[in-house]
């Protein structure tokens, strides 16, 4: 509607870096790291990062409002936390996931109805 114009702030961020992922009906930010991933029917917010063999369904993600260096998130998996993002091997469907979220691996997080 031109009487209501929607405003956002600009953002310089790095196009999304994509290996090997699978998409359908998926809305993808900018600045994302997306490795060996299965994205359908989801929005990925910016910044995110989803790891090998993650499954996004019918779910949102905010994504991040910061990044982490990757000697920040070696850091971080050394001591046992867990860094922004989603981790190896997680299933989610029919979800809405906050910004900087951190999910770690092998988790299965599935909203029933």
């Amino acid at each position: 509607d031109p009487k209501t114009p929607f405003y956002t702030s600009p953002r310089f961020l790095p196009p999304t870096k994509i290996d090997n992922c699978k998409f359908k009906d998926a809305i993808i930010s900018h600045g994302c790291f997306l490795r060996e991933c299965t994205v359908d029917h989801s929005i990925v917010g910016e910044r995110s990062r989803l790891d090998y063999g993650v499954e996004l369904k019918d779910s949102v993600m905010m994504g991040a409002d910061y990044y982490q260096t990757e000697s920040e998130i070696a850091s971080l998996l050394a001591e046992g936390k867990v860094p922004i993002g989603i981790g190896w091997n997680t299933k989610i469907r029919n979800c809405i996931i906050d910004k900087n979220a951190k999910i770690g691996k092998d988790v299965v997080i599935v909203n029933k109805d």
